[in-house]
């Protein structure tokens, strides 16, 4: 059974027949419970006393659970039956249901004397884990979006990982009748990435994402595909978010995306086919590094339709040995192409600057603001140049 199967929001004592809402039992705190067991320290009860304890659950897969209704008390016996309202299911069947709602535990006290309640025994077997297990989600400052900050692939029943696009559990807190949604996964920083080094095999993402951060899934070498078309808010990828993930053999990007983090695909030797990113209309920058050593790339890359395009960074796709064709046909915006960017890409044949392309130079200084003119009018020449002469040259429009 995994830990943190079923959140308490309250638990309160009332007369036995009660409507009441009864009265929340001392020191009790909200919060998850974390193994087969939780303790009620209820204090001192009298000897044939009848009350109700109304636990208030939460839990928003559907899961069974076995319930044992009988506890052991210091100096006596508790009898107790008990429901969840709202399914009306009684607490000693095994059932598959959603769990929210209360459990009803109707207690007699049956030994003479004074009686200590120390613990109420609910085991719940054959738990089928939620995503509240795996995932820890933080607040953003503004109070309604929330970022993706931990996954625990130990607590996960499977490899095929489905991101939330609203979560109600934010800082370890049940929100009631709020929810949050998911926009951002968390920048790793100097620290491991979310989901660095995983075992997962595929990821749904929430169309409500605006950025991945650095590092996120960098090792996760059984990762197959990332598709991200239909997260229409995401503008980046962050650094090294997908490098190393050698099983990756295709990518998907949304039209809205405008930055590819500096070795954000780097050595993802799995990619196969060409690379179309035609449709990334606001893409404005790809970082150095970004695809480096993506050796299975046997087509062309297709920036055509990148007209927001304005930078490519240094070795951005070098040691792309297969890659064939390069089409710039669109980006008008482009201003430079850094140095060694298509180092070692020996299979390259065409590079299609826009047409009409004027005031090229190359340079060795990348702050310099001119340089060695060059025509970029023929696009095997250009492949030739970007592979050959002046593969160590910045490449930069006036």
């Amino acid at each position: 059974m995994s830990d943190n199967n079923l959140y308490i929001r309250d638990i309160r004592r009332r007369k036995a027949g009660s409507t009441e809402q009864g009265t929340t039992i001392d020191n009790f705190l909200p919060g998850f419970v974390e193994s087969t067991s939780f303790i009620l320290k209820l204090g001192p009860l009298e000897a044939d006393s009848d009350f109700e304890l109304v636990i208030d659950v939460v839990n928003t897969t559907e899961t069974t659970y076995q319930v044992n209704t009988t506890y052991n008390v210091t100096n006596g016996t508790i009898k107790a039956s008990g429901k969840i309202e709202g399914d009306g299911v009684p607490l000693a069947q095994v059932t598959t249901a959603d769990i929210s709602g209360q459990i009803i535990l109707n207690v007699t006290i049956t030994s003479a004397g004074i009686v200590d309640l120390d613990q109420v025994d609910i085991p719940l077997t054959e738990y089928i884990p939620q995503v509240y297990d795996y995932f820890t989600f933080k607040a953003n400052c503004d109070g309604k979006t929330v970022t993706l900050t931990a996954f625990d692939q130990s607590k996960a029943d499977t490899t095929d990982i489905v991101i939330p696009a609203k979560v109600d559990l934010v800082d370890g807190v049940w929100q009631d009748g709020n929810t949050y949604t998911v926009t951002i996964i968390a920048d790793g920083g100097s620290n491991t990435g979310v989901f660095e080094d995983s075992g997962i095999t595929s990821v749904t993402f929430p169309s409500s994402l605006t950025s991945i951060g650095s590092y996120a899934f960098q090792y996760c070498s059984r990762l197959t595909s990332v598709d991200l078309s239909g997260c229409t808010s995401l503008t980046s990828i962050g650094i090294a978010a997908f490098k190393y993930c050698s099983g990756l053999t295709s990518i998907s990007l949304p039209s809205s995306l405008t930055s590819i983090g500096s070795n954000a695909f780097g050595r993802c030797s799995g990619l196969t086919g060409e690379l179309d990113f035609s449709n990334c209309t606001s893409l404005t920058s790809i970082g150095s590094y970004a695809f480096q050593y993506c050796s299975g790339l046997t087509g062309g890359l297709n920036l055509g339709g990148c007209t927001s395009l304005t930078s490519i960074g240094e070795r951005a796709f070098s040691s792309c040995s297969r890659l064939t064709s390069v089409d710039l046909s669109g980006c008008t915006s482009l201003t430079s192409i850094g140095s060694f960017a298509f180092y070692g890409c020996r299979a390259l044949e065409s590079v299609v600057f826009p047409e009409g392309s004027t005031g090229c130079y190359v340079t060795q200084d990348e702050t310099a603001t001119s340089g060695d003119s060059v025509t970029v009018t023929d696009p095997s020449v250009n492949a030739d140049n970007l592979t050959g002469q002046y593969e160590a040259y910045y490449w930069k429009r006036g």
